[in-house]
């Protein structure tokens, strides 16, 4: 039984390292390639798009090593200030991502920081390298007792939506809160993601 609960340890850490990877190096390595494409093409503002770029590498760096070390980041973290932080490092090009918050964020909403904001980065990330978005909505609500999100874009959609690593990982994630996620999409419509998790107020004070 040890040799066994060893092995499903070691497969259910090597899951969350591909997870993690797929999550952070995915939606980096589309950031700089971004960046650096433009630029090539506007020289106008290409220091500033290769500072970008620099700083997008350093960011994917440090997210690496808290991967494998095993570190979380901090749950009691405001997900409204992480996601309009890497919404203001991803604005560039042809793509405009707008952030909307309904109702206030608490501190017992903190639970849920890492897997949402976790969640909109595979979203954005998806919606401008496969879907060729040019706007992205993202809806964050809060009230007492759930989450909603909500992230819509433009882009060229889809008549089937097969899950791949990506859909799955959101999916397992917000299921590991509680919480249920559903994507949706037509052809030349855009991709629409829409996740609610329950929040249980115990105590807090």
């Amino acid at each position: 039984m040890n040799v066994i609960e060893k092995r499903l340890a070691v497969e259910k850490e090597q899951t969350r390292i591909a997870q993690e990877l797929h999550d952070s190096v995915g939606h980096s390595l589309v950031s700089i390639m971004t960046l650096l494409k433009l630029s090539l093409i506007d020289k106008n503002n290409s220091n500033e798009n290769t500072k970008k770029a620099l700083q997008a590498s350093e960011l994917l760096l440090n997210d690496v090593r808290k991967c494998v070390v095993g570190i979380k980041t901090d749950t009691k973290s405001s997900i409204s200030a992480r996601i309009q932080d890497f919404i203001c490092n991803y604005n560039s090009g042809n793509s405009c991502i707008n952030f909307t918050e309904m109702g206030e964020e608490k501190s017992y909403h903190g639970f849920a920081s890492d897997t949402i904001f976790s969640v909109v980065r595979e979203a954005v990330t998806n919606s401008i390298r496969h879907g060729n978005a040019n706007k992205i909505e993202v809806i964050l609500k809060f009230s007492e007792n759930c989450i909603r999100l909500y992230i819509i874009d433009d882009g060229t959609g889809c008549d089937k939506i097969v899950p791949d690593f990506g859909l799955k990982g959101m999916k397992e994630k917000i299921n590991s809160i509680g919480g249920n996620i559903e994507f949706s999409s037509l052809p030349d419509n855009g991709f629409s993601v829409k996740a609610h998790i329950p929040v249980e107020v115990i105590n807090y004070d």
